[in-house]
């Protein structure tokens, strides 16, 4: 086959189409596909570095192409930990545990510079109990259209508070019984579940209607909230329950449980199993005292802290009675008062599932933004450790292609590539380089630095990128160490990685398996073969002259027959043996690729390492043809071994695409 023809079947294998610069004149008509595709892109006379190393990368010039149909391939990020970064770990401090450190000297690690101190709290402490299933966006609100309470154990008296504090009893609810709270015309009404009504109170500025344990053994659940293990129903023994009128939502109320002391609180806390370690559970209830005893007041829901992971996750009655609940109120009750200050003051202890190898300073978390001294980046191996047993100390989530583009680097119409160029001292993407094409195919690079007051890249991912399998739709973290694209995942944002996506998609490679191309791995004769056959739209061929091939799989003998047809290779001098699984080297791989794709040998050359070489010419003709600029400057490394990586990336630029 001449290699015009072949120049055009293996142009009409792709999606992408070159497009001639507006006002210019045709393209004269030459055999050599590569140096034509050089000038229909505007290719420099040498394109990029071919190993891994691309510091001396420069772009081709204004080069076009239609990107509309270019792979778009889905974007996937590889990271570590869960949640703001910020302050304690909790799988590293039952680390920590593990390794026979106590809670102080955790605590003193994650909080540098604090000193420990005792208080009491507000009394009594309120906590919002949010709506879990509410109407509408699905957000999580304080507000219900009614609220259901069961008297799971003893019986339970209503009142009626004014704004003073006055109150006066209203209905009396058995045990066993299940009573529906519900708002109507300016008055909350009892009923019973039939629907008959128990009792009514009028509510004016500042009421409240409340539920007063009778019996010190009560027990209050509400079927409205979600249990523990899946279990309908969450239950409360200690304080008291309040309802009041939504300031929010006509019709509605919202519900309050206020307990006596923060202790009391601490007790129904469920931030981390109780079968952990003692140091870690105590570390726990330390951090959580700290958190809840500088929380002020909040007149959105009446409390001082919710129930949900918004400020602390709040189970009541349900988690102080679980299994090995008495390991956690003896966390509890062993640091009575304990909580951490700086400079005399309570610190805002927070806290989140686990880091990756480091914590975030304050101000680098997507969640955050003030600088505070005790918030500092500390090195943390242990939430990673075999003894954190965290689930999460390495995930890979996946992301729309454009869904990232239009968030980070909205010129870009395509992005090939994403490199991250600075980090946070804890780790997290602060910059990213992003490289790809714009509307008009014309080859383009952007920084990006997030935006408005989060200047850190990585911080506006978490907070903004689609992540449809992700927690919430969003990345676990921020802590981010790579970024690429699939549907490999061992060279995330590689040199190379972009064209072995363009062989996966145009069917020329599959991959060493579904997710692993082995970009580093060297290439063999045969793989040499399917590369170009497919490339090349080649048909395989039963027969052919080489004695040496008995051992191959019919499909790939007849790869190799089909480019000895084509006069791509020639197998070994002298004799009828192509040594399929010998690896090739860089030199022999010039002459596989200049009689591919049909471009002229030279004499001359940039290479100054070539020299006696029997594929001087052909290396000679690839590097005018634009498709290699050698390993390094004046050197071509004809001895070297191809790695797979490299060889993607040359036939990518042999059909065409300006990588």
């Amino acid at each position: 086959m001449a290699a015009r023809d072949r120049a055009a079947r293996a142009e009409r294998r792709l999606p992408w189409r070159p497009r001639q610069r507006p006002g210019g004149g045709g393209v004269p008509l030459v055999i050599s596909l590569a140096a034509a595709f050089a000038v229909l892109f505007g290719l420099p006379s040498a394109a990029l570095a071919d190993d891994e190393d691309d510091s001396v990368e420069t772009p081709p010039e204004a080069g076009l192409f239609d990107a509309v149909d270019a792979p778009r391939p889905a974007v996937l990020l590889r990271g570590g930990g869960w949640g703001h970064g910020v302050g304690m770990s909790q799988y590293g401090a039952r680390a920590q545990a593990e390794e026979g450190r106590s809670h102080r000297t955790i605590l003193a690690h994650y909080y540098p510079g604090t000193d420990r101190a005792s208080v009491e709290g507000p009394s009594p402490y309120r906590v919002g109990l949010l709506n879990e299933s509410p109407k509408g966006s699905g957000d999580r609100r304080f507000d219900f259209d009614h609220l259901e309470v069961h008297t799971e154990q003893g019986g339970v008296t209503w009142e009626r508070c004014d704004a003073e504090g006055r109150c006066s009893d209203v209905a009396s609810q058995r045990e066993g019984e299940t009573w529906r709270v519900e708002r109507e015309d300016g008055r909350v009404r009892l009923r019973t579940t039939g629907g008959s009504e128990t009792g009514s109170a009028e509510f004016g500025a500042g009421d409240g209607l409340r539920v007063r344990v009778a019996d010190a053994d009560a027990v209050v659940q509400l079927p409205q909230k979600s249990g523990l293990a899946g279990q309908t129903g969450r239950s409360y023994r200690r304080g008291q329950l309040e309802v009041r009128p939504s300031p929010r939502a006509s019709g509605e109320v919202m519900a309050t449980i206020a307990l006596p002391d923060l202790d009391t609180y601490l007790y129904g806390l469920a931030e981390v199993p109780f079968s952990w370690p003692a140091d870690a559970l105590k570390a726990q209830v330390v951090a959580g005292r700290t958190y809840a005893a500088d929380r002020s007041r909040s007149t959105g829901c009446a409390c001082h802290v919710t129930d949900g992971p918004d400020t602390q996750v709040y189970l009541g009655y349900d988690r102080e009675r679980s299994p090995l609940g008495s390991a956690w109120r003896d966390a509890v009750d062993t640091t009575s008062g304990e909580v951490l200050t700086y400079d005399g003051e309570l610190i805002s202890a927070f806290y989140s599932s686990s880091h990756h190898r480091r914590s975030e300073h304050s101000e680098d978390s997507w969640a955050y933004s003030a600088t505070l001294p005790y918030l500092r980046s500390v090195d943390d191996p242990w939430s990673g450790s075999d003894a954190a047993g965290n689930p999460h100390r390495r995930w890979l989530a996946e992301a729309s292609h454009r869904d990232l583009g239009r968030l980070v680097a909205p010129d870009l119409a395509v992005l090939t590539r994403v490199e991250i160029t600075e980090r946070t001292t804890g780790g997290s993407p602060k910059a990213l380089r992003l490289t790809g094409f714009d509307d008009d195919g014309e080859r383009a690079e952007v920084t990006y630095r997030g935006a408005g007051s989060h200047v850190v890249a990585a911080s506006v991912l978490r907070r903004e990128l689609s992540v449809p399998l992700g927690p919430g739709g969003r990345l676990r973290s921020q802590q981010i160490d790579r970024i690429g694209f699939g549907p490999f995942e061992d060279d995330l944002g590689g040199v190379h990685e972009y064209a072995a996506v363009v062989l996966f998609e145009e069917g020329i490679t599959k991959g060493r398996s579904p997710t692993r191309f082995a970009p580093a791995g060297e290439v063999s004769r045969v793989e040499m073969a399917e590369f170009l056959g497919r490339a090349l739209a080649l048909e395989p061929r039963e027969d052919g002259p080489f004695g040496d091939l008995d051992a191959l799989q019919p499909e790939r003998r007849g790869m190799v027959n089909a480019i000895a047809e084509e006069g791509i290779s020639l197998g070994y001098a002298g004799t009828d043996e192509y040594r399929p699984f010998d690896d090739i080297s860089r030199a022999e791989m010039a002459s596989f690729l200049a009689r591919a794709f049909g471009i002229d040998e030279a004499d001359e050359g940039p290479f100054a390492d070539i020299a006696g070489s029997a594929h001087a010419e052909a290396i000679n003709g690839i590097a005018e043809a634009g498709l290699t600029r050698g390993c390094a400057e004046d050197r071509y490394c004809p001895g070297d071994e191809v790695r797979r990586g490299e060889m993607a990336t040359f036939l990518v630029r042999g059909l065409g695409l300006p990588l």
